[in-house]
């Protein structure tokens, strides 16, 4: 119940034999019944793709589907395999693609379900390298929108060489604070 008061919770429901599914999103109040209304589901399927990755022989790995209802995540989907299927009641879907290699590529898809569809085939969808995976094994670019050296230091990558160089990435970090509960320290 502290969840459900903390977070946006969805639940998804449904009925293989019938074909039918459901979403809800709890109500910050815990005592307030949920009813789930049962619709005739549409199956969504697909395939992840990189050309930039196919070019270079790379298959893609561990991938993973975010979707969202609302704006409400409501299905997540983790697979090895580029290929995916989900199973989803009428209605207006944002949906987040990461693929291979720890989130290094990304795609973003809106798609709407109407009553009465059975299927929605979301392929090819193309996923994109991140700026700094493309960087990997290139020599490293020059210095751009540097906020501030210390001292007096150098303006370019080139002033550097030969020196030790101590990078501060301070604030691209974003810590998560999590709520604990005061009863149970």
């Amino acid at each position: 119940m502290e969840i459900l008061r903390d977070f946006r919770i969805s639940l998804v429901a449904r009925h293989e034999g019938r074909q039918l599914s459901g979403i809800v999103n709890f109500p910050r109040n815990v005592n307030e019944t949920v009813t789930i209304i049962l619709h005739p589901e549409c199956r969504v399927f697909g395939k992840l793709a990189c050309q930039e990755l196919a070019e270079d022989g790379i298959e893609l790995e561990r991938n993973s589907l975010s979707v969202s209802l609302d704006g409400r995540l409501c299905v997540e989907h983790y697979s090895l395999a580029p290929d995916f299927e989900i199973f989803l009641p009428p209605g207006e879907y944002s949906m987040t693609a990461i693929g291979a290699n720890d989130g290094t590529l990304v795609a973003k898809r809106s798609f709407s379900i109407s009553d009465g569809v059975a299927e929605l085939k979301l392929y090819p969808m193309d996923l994109s390298l991140k700026g700094s995976k493309k960087l990997l094994g290139q020599p490293a670019p020059d210095f751009a929108d540097v906020i501030a050296w210390k001292g007096t230091g150098p303006k370019s990558l080139k002033d550097l060489r030969g020196k030790v160089v101590l990078l501060d990435f301070l604030g691209l970090l974003v810590p998560r604070v999590y709520r604990q509960n005061p009863s149970t320290n």
